[in-house]
């Protein structure tokens, strides 16, 4: 029997990495001998209940109810990790996330025999080379065993700038239930939707910008983001200025988000940056056309430009303003759209991802 453990920000967190995290561990537990054990960082349950349900067998240890700041509360949690594995021993330790992988450190001695898996979830460029991700970065490309990345563009950017490309394993995040949104594309919504924290990292002001140019072109059409964050006050001063106030709105956190996108038309993402794009992903998966900024990285393995969507060169609101207004402007091409939503969704359908985690990461020596 495999010994696994996880080292998790959160694991009652709201989050696309929780998200996945939860999935994979489910995954594995479903289909191989193994013994998973999740250490989470902190275990606050944000927005009143658990967004993602663990397998039962899944045995969870937490290291605090919360963690205000990594940097100051750094020696005390190394201390309690490396304390667990000094009395636990594992097959595999995959870290969730590259700013973890420094709490690791004066752990790796108890580890010779462990093979260590860190896991990018965001992409090369993102964090400062000294900030803790990219400390993260340096340490898992010298001392781990695996490195996984989400997106072939970002193993491309680590095989760049770390050049052992035998250690770059590249796999999607997975997908459940693809065909549950089947013909389910309403063309008759005049609603735009976003999603994500409202953080610098979303590009909402973007999407405030874009917002003025197209919808005082289209009368009846809204635009709202779902989620909340630190930025919330600073976007409804910005919408109250440019005047879209009941026309580009901030609907909070929601819930069942699965079950949310049938009331929309289109999908619009203005994120700076992804590691790939769960929301992007799970827009697709419910059909909707969906317009995005060319960044680093992701959507351009989502979206095939003038096939499912449109793909904007990076940060030009103007273009981007435009193709939003092509997708209003044309019902029968957001039909062609919807149809061919799910073309590049197959290769992450959760069989073949559980299946790549299984032969590359846990059974691979």
């Amino acid at each position: 029997m495999k010994k696994i453990c996880f080292f998790v920000h959160n694991i009652n967190g709201s989050g696309g990495d929780t998200r996945v995290a939860v999935n994979i561990i489910n995954g594995l537990i479903e289909r191989i001998d193994c013994q998973i054990t999740v250490i989470t960082l902190k275990d606050i349950i944000k927005y009143r209940k658990k967004s993602f349900t663990l397998n039962e067998k899944v045995k969870v240890i937490s290291i605090t109810h919360d963690v205000q700041s990594l940097k100051k509360e750094f020696m005390h949690i190394q201390y309690i990790i490396n304390n667990h594995f000094r009395n636990n021993k594992y097959d595999v330790l995959v870290v969730s996330g590259m700013d973890f992988v420094p709490l690791l450190f004066l752990s790796l001695p108890l580890l010779r025999k462990t093979k260590k898996v860190a896991w990018e979830h965001m992409n090369f460029y993102v964090g400062k080379p000294y900030s803790l991700i990219g400390l993260g970065r340096k340490i898992a490309r010298m001392l781990f065993d695996r490195i996984i990345v989400l997106t072939e563009r970002d193993r491309e950017n680590y095989i760049r700038n770390f050049t052992n490309s035998n250690k770059i394993i590249q796999i999607y995040n997975p997908i459940e239930n693809l065909d549950t949104f089947s013909n389910k594309y309403s063309v008759e919504s005049r609603k735009i939707l976003s999603c994500g924290f409202l953080v610098e990292q979303k590009g909402f002001d973007y999407a405030i910008s874009i917002a003025k140019l197209v919808l005082a072109k289209h009368e009846g059409w809204t635009w709202e983001i779902l989620g909340d964050g630190l930025l919330r006050t600073q976007l409804e001063e910005k919408i109250r200025a440019n005047g879209l106030e009941g026309r580009l709105i901030l609907r909070g956190y929601a819930d069942n988000m699965l079950d949310r996108y049938k009331d929309y038309s289109i999908f619009a993402l203005t994120s700076r940056f992804e590691g790939l794009g769960m929301v992007l992903i799970e827009a697709l998966q419910a059909g909707l056309p969906s317009v995005s900024f060319d960044i680093n990285a992701g959507p351009d393995e989502l979206i095939c430009d003038g096939v499912n969507g449109y793909l904007v060169p990076a940060f030009d609101v103007v273009m981007y303003a435009e193709k939003l207004c092509e997708l209003i402007d044309s019902a029968e091409r957001r039909k062609i759209f919807s149809k061919c939503s799910h073309r590049e969704l197959y290769k992450m359908e959760r069989n073949k991802i559980i299946n790549c985690w299984i032969e590359n990461i846990i059974c691979k020596d």
